[in-house]
């Protein structure tokens, strides 16, 4: 098996080694939005950067805490990658989960992050994972085990403010929570009483700014909400969660050319649905694996309710993007 060798580190040392981003978060076109830097080769103790001993000293370069920005060489043979704060709670990805074993180590927060090639040159499956595991005497942990350890002893948003609204579609109450990450606010609007939190109805919506204010006609955002609304007024009980995020608008630009991604950041939403007492919920989406890693939070899906919008001409290719790459329900076609 051949491995590929990528460092994750945390954004400061990344700044303090003067090692920016490969590409901007707006031109990231990578499936799942990893933050890759410039590559690059530490200057002392290697030769061309390719051998495993080479790779080793920059990786140890990389780590120290006396380790300055001359002291690498830019390109190079391995990838350094940006930790979003917060780790798997914030991004549930392999690079956020790597820092944050490393942390709960007690060690420093760099880590090194490979993926494994079978023999036929496609990546290994779990399967071959295990049978490689075994054979090396390696334990194996998954990215929802690392956040059920984490949601029980983490915290990320905490309620800032709580009021009765009235919207067109009949009262709710608005609850505005604050990420103790970043200091953005996301709304959760709740009807009725949750009660035991079980089979909820509800919708996890990111904030679009180009759907929700604009009208954009290249997503559904602006549609799905109000209808998601009105489902939840009829039901008498339920909630929709506004996660406020900054890449809806890059997103937009992605689907201009079909290159839909998910980074996978339901960790702020799903505090805020547990904080509020839900268990499980009857999700309100048309993407059917966009949220399965709420389970990890200690959430479940008991069903999973479409929201049909018009289609246009302008969201057709959006729409058939989304459900070609991530296994999205059909949309209405009138």
């Amino acid at each position: 098996m051949e491995l590929g060798l990528c460092v994750s580190m945390k954004g400061e040392d990344l700044e303090r080694l003067q090692l920016p981003l490969m590409v901007t978060q707006k031109e990231n076109e990578e499936t799942l939005c990893t933050a890759f830097t410039v590559s690059v080769d530490a200057k002392h103790g290697t030769t061309t950067g390719v051998s495993a001993c080479d790779r080793a000293a920059t990786v140890l370069a990389l780590a120290s805490r006396n380790s300055k920005s001359e002291d690498f060489n830019r390109p190079g043979h391995n990838f350094p990658l940006k930790y979003r704060e917060g780790g798997v709670l914030k991004r549930a990805g392999h690079t956020e989960a790597s820092v944050d074993l490393a942390v709960l180590a007690g060690l420093d927060p760099v880590a090194i992050l490979f993926e494994i090639v079978d023999d036929d040159g496609s990546m290994a499956r779990l399967p071959k994972i295990f049978q490689f595991a075994q054979a090396e005497n390696l334990k194996i942990i998954s990215i929802t085990d690392l956040l059920r350890y984490r949601r029980k002893r983490d915290k990320l948003v905490e309620l800032a403010a709580a009021s009765p609204i009235p919207t067109m579609w009949g009262p709710f109450k608005a609850y505005c929570y604050r990420s103790l990450i970043d200091g953005i606010e996301h709304i959760g609007m709740v009807k009725g009483e949750i009660g035991d939190g079980q089979d909820v109805l509800g919708r996890v919506h990111s904030e679009c700014l180009t759907g929700d204010i604009f009208g954009s006609a290249r997503c559904d955002c602006g549609n799905q909400l109000p209808l998601a609304m009105k489902q939840i007024e009829a039901a008498g009980r339920g909630g929709s969660w506004c996660i406020s995020v900054d890449m809806k608008v890059e997103e937009s630009v992605w689907a201009t050319s079909s290159v839909l991604t998910t980074c996978r950041m339901m960790g702020i939403g799903a505090q805020i649905l547990q904080d509020l007492g839900v268990g499980t919920m009857r999700l309100m989406t048309n993407d059917p694996e966009k949220y399965v890693g709420l389970k990890g939070y200690g959430l479940a899906v008991a069903g999973r309710a479409p929201l049909l919008t018009p289609t246009t001409r302008e969201k057709r290719r959006y729409s058939e993007t989304k459900r070609a790459m991530m296994g999205g329900m059909s949309m209405n076609p009138t």
